[in-house]
């Protein structure tokens, strides 16, 4: 795992830099806690043409957890515990977050790890647990059925060379991940997650979790390629700035990785809030234009025609998109990319995505896409 992580890290530096042509560079903050402690190297590409902000990080930690880092993983894993004691651990790992600057390309973030857990009365025995853990999943501020297409296809490949019963089961856990319950929303188009993978022989599961993170270049690199010189307004990247709001929320109040990591001693913290893009978010109140992902409520009574995750279908019947000011009109065709049979035959593989303010009309509409064999 240690390999993989170092030598994953590097081919996705040097292709990421291959996408600039700023000529900037992946910058390595490269640390080491001490012989036995393990190592880390932070790599960040910032303020490019193409990239606002790109950070692969890698972890390689043997220390004990602290009884609130522990707290923040599963109960189940520890029923042996005291609830007291701190805890000898293994990690290595590898995450990634790339934040283009084209609001039409894809935000993207993916995390594969391998964990053991000792026995603090024997803590150079066989691990008391071990399991890998991880996802890659895609957040577009603008909808393209066939970029989200390919993504979700790369991983269904993955998960089919191993397990066919994996992408399904992988693909809903990332749906459920990925809330914000407190917006009834989504944070964008999903992939797959998993943790407390260790149902099987840990070599198996490598070759596993090694053909997912293998997998990221061939899913994304092509969606940033073909995006990132796509013309934009200014309203549409005000738009792209309220959905790293989004992304914010979620990574600061619900994800776990993220507690995880600031429970830890000694923790890296620019590490581990890289996931923030370099620009401030925005959290101001817009309406979505076509293709966008978020619904939001009406601004008033009489404007109450349906706003929808997916910009699809709202006020198409008027020919004109739902948003702020000054952002473009979209066609009647486009505005009805997504829903209701409209994709015809795209077969859009993404996850669900509440339409709390749907019209009657489309209440029946499913609003989930799954992949089809």
């Amino acid at each position: 795992m240690i390999h993989h992580v170092k030598s994953l890290q590097s081919t996705i530096c040097n292709a990421l830099e291959s996408l600039e042509p700023s000529g900037k560079k992946f910058k390595s903050s490269y640390y080491l806690r001490d012989a036995a402690k393990g190592f880390g190297d932070s790599r960040v590409l910032q303020d490019g043409d193409t990239f606002e902000k790109a950070g692969c990080n890698i972890s390689v930690i043997k220390s004990t957890l602290s009884p609130a880092a522990v707290r923040q993983m599963r109960a189940e894993r520890f029923d042996w515990w005291d609830g007291k004691s701190e805890l000898p651990y293994f990690v290595a790992g590898c995450s990634l977050v790339v934040h283009p600057r084209n609001p039409h390309a894809p935000t993207v973030h993916f995390n594969y790890r391998y964990f053991e857990i000792q026995d603090p009365a024997d803590p150079n025995g066989e691990p008391k647990a071990w399991w890998f853990g991880g996802g890659t999943d895609l957040t577009p501020s603008y909808l393209y059925p066939d970029d989200v297409a390919h993504f979700h296809g790369q991983y269904k490949e993955a998960c089919d060379a191993h397990d066919p019963a994996y992408y399904a089961r992988f693909k809903q856990w990332c749906d459920d991940y990925f809330r914000i319950p407190h917006r009834g929303e989504t944070r964008g188009v999903g992939g797959i997650f998993f943790d407390d993978l260790s149902d099987r022989d840990p070599e198996t599961i490598f070759r596993f979790v090694r053909d997912c993170g293998n997998k990221y270049l061939p899913a994304y690199y092509p969606l940033v390629e073909r995006r990132k010189d796509q013309a934009f307004s200014d309203a549409e990247k005000r738009w792209q700035q309220l959905r790293r709001g989004r992304y914010v929320e979620f990574n600061l109040v619900y994800d776990r990785g993220t507690k995880f990591g600031l429970a830890m001693k000694e923790p890296r913290t620019e590490s581990i809030l890289m996931s923030c893009a370099s620009s401030s978010p925005s959290f101001s109140l817009l309406f979505p234009t076509p293709r966008s992902l978020t619904p939001f409520p009406p601004l008033s009574p009489a404007r109450s025609a349906p706003h929808l995750a997916l910009g699809v279908r709202a006020r198409a019947r008027h020919g004109r998109g739902l948003a702020g000011e000054g952002a473009p009109r979209r066609s009647q065709a486009a505005a009805r990319v997504g829903l209701s049979g409209a994709l015809d035959g795209a077969r859009l593989l993404c996850r669900s995505i509440p339409f709390p303010f749907a019209s009657p009309a489309l209440q029946d509409t499913s609003s989930s896409f799954s992949c089809a064999s």
